[in-house]
């Protein structure tokens, strides 16, 4: 993806001129779920107005599709001001050996989720399912980790403990529990692990970040995955996280984040102001100028096949 591909952009009223983010939305993307990203995206001190730079009044948080173009964000109260939420996201490897080893806590996760679910519950429609003793590669359909499983280390402290009720035996972090899994078209697995498509958690939408998945944008999640007279459905909280961390990817900065890498989907993060990202680390997971430095239960030797995530100087 590159910038031409966002068609929003936002600056704030005390840094006239100064782009701040930006985002691709879909076709059935509405103000209020615009709100809820910048919202996410964007801290002001206190209460602020939206404006699009063509109106004269404030964005109401409403079911209306968004008007595409330049929006400004204004602090209401003299005094306050706005800026980037610094929080970092995590970049995800791509789900390849070594981080998904065949066990039987993964074995146990794709049987539950593709017996919950059926069919891809992004586009809703049915496919050819991998036979049992069959690579899950070789199927049309693929069981997706929520929060991936290659940090799975991260679990309790990214989302709630009391999210994941049902964990195997074999699964101490509860990172393959069913609860953490979607049964999605095997195209749509890769632009999922990338932020390029998510579900809003607060409505069940299918929310696009990208023209590669404008398609699902504005469709229901399916219900199957939801559950909650079931022991594996899927938890607000997991989806909450994973939304969170689209907006956090995608919409920050003057420059479009890029996820390609020997045609995989690694992540080159967003730059801030003029900041240039470099340099990297397999003990950093986060990607941000305010960059993380974490421990993770991973070596280099580990690593050596795939894209290594990119963190700040």
């Amino acid at each position: 993806m590159n910038e031409s591909q966002r068609n929003l952009t936002f600056s704030f009223s005390q840094e006239k001129g100064t782009i701040q983010g930006g985002i691709h939305v879909g076709p059935s993307t509405t103000n209020a779920d615009l709100v809820q990203m910048i919202n996410i995206a964007f801290m002001p001190a206190g209460k602020i107005s939206i404006r699009h730079r063509d109106s004269l009044f404030p964005l109401s948080p409403n079911n209306r599709p968004i008007k595409l173009g330049h929006y400004i964000l204004s602090p209401v109260k003299d005094g306050d001001f706005v800026s980037v939420n610094d929080e970092p996201f995590l970049v995800r490897p791509p789900p390849i050996a070594p981080f998904v080893t065949a066990n039987s806590a993964v074995e146990h996760f794709q049987s539950l989720v593709k017996n919950r679910d059926q069919k891809c519950v992004i586009s809703g429609e049915t496919a050819e399912l991998a036979d049992a003793d069959d690579s899950e590669e070789e199927s049309d359909l693929h069981t997706a980790h929520i929060f991936p499983v290659a940090w799975n280390n991260l679990l309790s402290s990214q989302v709630p403990d009391y999210a994941i009720t049902y964990k195997h035996p074999d699964d101490g972090t509860g990172v393959n529990s069913p609860q953490n899994g979607l049964l999605i078209k095997s195209e749509i697995h890769p632009l999922w692990n990338a932020y390029f498509v998510s579900v809003n958690p607060d409505t069940n939408k299918v929310i696009s970040f990208s023209e590669l998945t404008d398609q699902y944008d504005g469709r229901m999640l399916d219900p199957a995955c939801r559950q909650k007279s079931s022991p594996y459905y899927v938890p607000d909280e997991l989806l909450k996280w994973h939304f969170k961390q689209c907006v956090l990817a995608r919409m920050r900065g003057p420059i479009e984040p890029t996820y390609l890498q020997n045609g995989l989907y690694s992540a080159v993060p967003y730059s801030l102001s003029s900041r240039d990202f470099t340099g990297s680390s397999p003990a950093s997971c986060y990607s941000s100028r305010y960059s993380s430095q974490l421990s993770l239960d991973i070596t280099e030797d580990e690593l050596e096949d795939h894209p290594t995530p990119i963190h700040v100087k």
